[in-house]
C-alpha cells in the first residue's frame, strides 16, 4: 500500500516525500480524487495561506474526497501544519471555509506574547519547542516531551478539547496536535524534526499497516 501525500500547490511535498522514502515507504502524489483511491493512508501537509489552500483543494475536486475519507475512517489520515488548520471550520487568516471535520476556528497568536521572563515572542513562532501528550486523548504518535520543530503564526482551538492530542506553550498554551479515530494532525512539521519526527512518521506508518516498525 502507498500513502498519498495530497498536492495542492501549498504544500511542503519534498520533505514530506523524502522522509517517507527515507523509511521506505511508498508513496504518490495525490493531485485529484481518484489519486486517492488506491491508497493505505492519507497525509495532508501544507505551508501557506489558508484561503488559497481552501480554494486549491475544492478547485481540484480534492477537498470532498478528503472530507468522506476523514468522515467515515476507511484510511488513516495525518494532518500537518496548514493542514491541521485546514480541517477546521475557518481561520482568522482568511475568509474561506475549511474542511470543516473538527469544529472550531484557526486564531491568531497575539502580538504581546512574552515568555516566563518576560521577554517578547515574535510572531510567528519558529524553531524548536516541547510538547505535551494530552492524557485524557494520547496518540500512540507521539511521544510526550518531544521536541519538535514549528513554524506558524495561526493555531487551531477546537469547540470540543478533548481532540486535543498534545499542547504546546508558547506565550500561552496551544492545541499542537489532534486525535479522533484514525484523523491524526499535528502543528508541528515532523518532516523537519529531525530524528523525533522520523519516529513520530514512522509510528503512524506502522498504525496504518503500512509497514512493520523498525528503530530508526
Amino acid at each position: 500500500m502507498k500513502v498519498a501525500i495530497v498536492d495542492y500547490g501549498r504544500g511542503n511535498l519534498a520533505s514530506v516525500a523524502n522522509s517517507l522514502h527515507y523509511l521506505g515507504a511508498d508513496y504518490l502524489i495525490a493531485t485529484k480524487p481518484q489519486d486517492l483511491e488506491t491508497a493505505g493512508a492519507v497525509i495532508l501537509p501544507g505551508v501557506g495561506a489558508f484561503d488559497d489552500a481552501a480554494n486549491s483543494l475544492r478547485a481540484s475536486g480534492l477537498a470532498p474526497a478528503l472530507i468522506c475519507l476523514a468522515q467515515d475512517g476507511r484510511l488513516p489520515f495525518l494532518g500537518i501544519c496548514l493542514g491541521l488548520q485546514l480541517l477546521f471550520e475557518g481561520s482568522d487568516e482568511g475568509r474561506q471555509p475549511g474542511l470543516g471535520l473538527l469544529p472550531g476556528r484557526v486564531r491568531r497568536f497575539p502580538e504581546n506574547l512574552s515568555s516566563a521572563d518576560g521577554s517578547r515572542l515574535k510572531v510567528p513562532h519558529m524553531g524548536w519547542n516541547t510538547i505535551k501528550v494530552n492524557p485524557l486523548n494520547p496518540d500512540d504518535i507521539l511521544q510526550d516531551q518531544s521536541q519538535v520543530y514549528f513554524v506558524h503564526s495561526y493555531y487551531a482551538d477546537p469547540v470540543d478539547s478533548a481532540v486535543i492530542s498534545a499542547s504546546c506553550d508558547y506565550g500561552q498554551p496551544f492545541c499542537a496536535a489532534i486525535r479522533r479515530g484514525n484523523l491524526h494532525a499535528v502543528q508541528f512539521h515532523p518532516e523537519k524534526s529531525g530524528v523525533t519526527g522520523l519516529a513520530i512518521l514512522q509510528a503512524f506508518l506502522r498504525d496504518a499497516g503500512i509497514q512493520e516498525s523498525e528503530g530508526l
